[in-house]
């Protein structure tokens, strides 16, 4: 057998594609342990050893549907989604158990909304053609669809051209009443108040030393993506950013409410004084006056029997305590966290048409109980008049769709002075609309700020856009606003652009006649390549005694950084350094001592153990 030349053998492993290894295994539970349980989860592993369990979305959505209904008091519905939707677009006449030859008389003249029991020949003739979607009640194995008394009820659209008969179908009398019911309160909701979606307690610690994901204008812009009207943080020491956040709004002319808290106190018309390292040492006592000092609100814990004694404006809610909170007439709030915890919850304020969105109306709706808490997977809590409208239209989906924008989706970001718009159409239907960005007015848009953009459904458009910052935008976080409109809708979406200093250096510096070297970062944010950089040293008791000045000239380009270097030739003394370019300058100390003494270093036992260490002292 002759030898084998390296050159002969060759790679033949497979590109590596960790999909085609991964074992699934769907696991279900439908069962009773100290509660029923309906649960949906794929397990997923790799390598044996690694293993993930997710939610299987699709069967989990939809037992969501049964869980609303059966929290509504009809577990038995099935709602065919955008029945809500489609009835209230246009006027509709109402028939209870009609003869055929009168619904047959009235569709012929608009739509109609008929109640039947399908038992009748009517019913059985209307039904036929829905199958109740029995195919994936079979596969969910819900316990609510194994219970004895189980009251079925269909509500689902027949349609022929624009005429439409919206068909709820039951045998069961109460059943039905009770869907009327449902449906006309859900109505009067619609008619009588605005919804505004917002998250309550998000955190960012913008001005905390720890940190976590998410700049107040990132986490605005993610909410806002999600039709968000309202924020109200509450994050380490974010209370101190309660008007930056009004600035940043305002500048950039977003239809948004913005309000801080801390631990239980929330709404205060300012913070002056407070000291939150001091926490611990806070009574309940402190807390109430405090808020009531500052025209604020203060919330407690559901659990909290100490609190029992002190009057508080209401309770922070958290899902064991659904019960609780949609039965007891007391105002409550719903806290989302923080970004890298999914902010999966939400809170719903319902406030009267023609009403504006401020903080005033936005305090008012949670005191008056106009309030439904969103928890994950489209769990709600709050008082049912409001609570069970929002159900009704989680149910229909269309309807919610719509009203907050659901299938525009908008991302924007920043990388340099480049603004990225990714707008992506998730609807069915082809959209037409106008993306403007709006900028504080430190910052500029090289060319248009106003593009139209034609989306076929599930298509994306991506827009890029150039900044040119100002003077007035650097050193700060400037928002940047991005709106698109189509459809007679709108959606806005928030991001930034966070600029350095033009000069960075050491604000107090010493060093040591006869040269200081003296180093200064410049951040060049014109369209300028090369321009000239000034360096003046002053006495700092006599500003205008200029004892040494110097100039170079930068070369670095738009949006980049450039270290400079300079050999300050100057006597022992304190100095200001005056440092310009670009129109900026900044006024640093500095300390300039003589060259002079000696550093030591000898062994000693500091620590008595018998092992000398090193010091090393400057008799400086």
């Amino acid at each position: 057998m002759s030898a084998q030349k390296l050159d002969e053998l060759k790679y033949e492993g497979e590109s590596f594609n960790p999909s085609e290894n991964v074992v699934d295994n769907e696991v279900q539970f439908n069962g009773f342990t100290n509660y029923w349980h309906n649960t949906y989860t794929n397990w997923s592993s790799y390598g044996n050893l690694f293993k993930m369990a997710t939610l299987d979305v699709e069967k989990t959505i939809l037992q969501n549907k049964v869980d609303v209904a059966e929290d509504m008091g009809i577990p038995g519905l099935i709602m065919q989604e955008g029945f809500i939707n489609d009835l209230i677009s246009s006027p509709y006449k109402v028939l209870e158990q009609p003869e055929r030859a009168t619904l047959q008389k009235l569709v012929k003249k608009g739509n109609v909304l008929v109640f039947l029991n399908p038992e009748t020949s009517l019913g059985k003739e209307l039904t036929a053609s829905f199958s109740g979607m029995a195919s994936w009640i079979k596969e969910l194995k819900s316990h609510q669809y194994g219970a004895i008394d189980l009251k079925r009820i269909d509500a689902f659209v027949l349609q022929n051209g624009d005429r439409k008969i919206f068909v709820v179908s039951s045998s069961d009398n109460k059943t039905l009443d009770k869907f009327k019911e449902l449906l006309n309160s859900t109505e009067n909701i619609i008619q009588k108040y605005d919804f505004h979606k917002g998250w309550f307690g998000v955190e960012t610690w913008l001005k905390s030393v720890t940190c976590t994901k998410g700049h107040p204008l990132e986490v605005m812009g993610a909410g806002m993506n999600e039709g968000n009207s309202w924020f109200v943080f509450t994050g380490l020491m974010d209370f101190t950013a309660k008007d930056e956040l009004t600035n940043w709004v305002n500048q950039v002319d977003l239809p948004v409410v913005t309000d801080v808290g801390y631990s239980s106190v929330f709404g205060c018309k300012n913070y002056d004084g407070f000291q939150a390292q001091h926490e611990k040492r806070r009574t309940k006592e402190f807390w109430i006056d405090f808020a009531k000092e500052k025209d604020g609100y203060v919330f407690r814990n559901v659990w909290d029997t100490f609190a029992n004694p002190f009057v508080y404006d209401g309770y922070f809610a958290i899902e064991g305590n659904k019960v609780q909170i949609d039965n007891e007439d007391v105002p409550f709030v719903l806290r989302t966290g923080r970004l890298d915890q999914n902010a999966t919850s939400s809170m719903v304020l319902f406030i009267e048409k023609g009403k504006e969105l401020t903080r005033e109306t936005m305090w008012q709706a949670i005191l008056d109980r106009r309030e439904v808490g969103i928890l994950e997977r489209g769990k709600m809590m709050g008082p049912a008049k409001f609570r069970n409208a929002l159900q009704m239209l989680l149910l229909d989906r269309l309807f919610l769709d719509n009203y907050f924008g659901t299938n525009i989706n908008i991302i924007a970001e920043t990388e340099g002075y480049n603004l990225q718009v990714i707008v992506t159409n998730n609807s069915k239907k082809p959209v037409s609309g106008k993306l403007e960005i709006t900028l504080p007015k430190a910052l500029k848009i090289k060319g248009k700020s106003t593009v139209t953009i034609k989306l076929n459904p599930g298509e994306k458009s991506t827009q890029h856009f150039v900044l040119q910052p100002g003077n007035g935008a650097m050193d700060y976080t400037n928002p940047i606003a991005i709106k698109y409109s189509w459809n007679g809708k709108e959606k806005s979406v928030l991001t930034m652009l966070d600029l350095p200093p033009v000069i960075s250096v050491n604000q107090l510096l010493y060093g040591h006649s006869p040269k200081v070297n003296y180093q200064v970062t410049i951040h060049n944010f014109t369209d300028k390549s090369s321009f000239p950089l000034k360096v003046q040293v002053v006495k700092s008791d006599k500003k205008n005694r200029v004892v040494y000045e110097t100039s170079q000239t930068c070369n670095t380009e738009t949006a980049t950084f450039k270290d400079m270097h300079f050999e300050l030739e100057i006597p022992a003394g304190n100095y200001n350094v005056k440092v310009s370019a670009l129109g900026a300058e900044t006024v640093p100390q500095l300390g300039v001592g003589k060259a002079e003494g000696a550093p030591y270093v000898y062994e000693i036992d500091i620590n008595g153990d018998g092992v000398n260490e090193f010091r090393m002292e400057n008799d400086s």
